[in-house]
């Protein structure tokens, strides 16, 4: 568990690392991810800050850590609305123990969400909208998720 403390004290040196939560298999706690303001693609989320939980287990740095955002703010389709669990399928088979979280928070994560993975999708209603109308998905991830007809 040293390297868990480890890399949530890199991970404090820019970002507030609160409610930890340890247990005998892992380690939660949460953060927050910025999203940027000057991302390379007309986004929805440009200039969010997402509250962000980050698992731990005892493999890491072997194995990749689970991210969510907060349940019912982010209708995207890598990300499921109910609990906020993020699909990071390119993260997952290409994880490195050398990735820090910062960059999970400040490259991956905010990679993600301008440029949804739909061939992996956790939302496939999301999934579809994107692959057929970006504007209609932009306005409906204005309003977090909430359907407006």
């Amino acid at each position: 568990m040293q390297q868990h403390q480890q890399a949530m004290y890199q991970l404090s040196k820019k970002y507030p690392v609160f409610d930890i939560i340890q247990k005998e298999t892992y380690v939660e706690f949460k953060t927050f991810c910025v999203v940027p303001l000057d991302l390379p693609l007309d986004s929805p989320f440009e200039g969010q800050v997402l509250e962000t939980t980050i698992a731990l287990t005892k493999k890491f740095p072997a194995n990749c850590p689970s991210i969510c955002v907060a349940a019912d703010t982010i209708w995207h389709p890598n990300i499921d609305f109910k609990s906020g669990s993020v699909c990071f399928d390119t993260l997952n088979s290409s994880w490195n123990q050398n990735i820090e979280l910062v960059s999970i928070l400040e490259d991956i994560l905010p990679m993600l969400l301008i440029a949804p993975n739909n061939m992996d999708p956790l939302n496939l209603e999301t999934s579809v909208l994107t692959l057929q109308s970006q504007n209609r998905y932009r306005y409906q991830t204005a309003f977090q998720g909430h359907i407006l007809l």
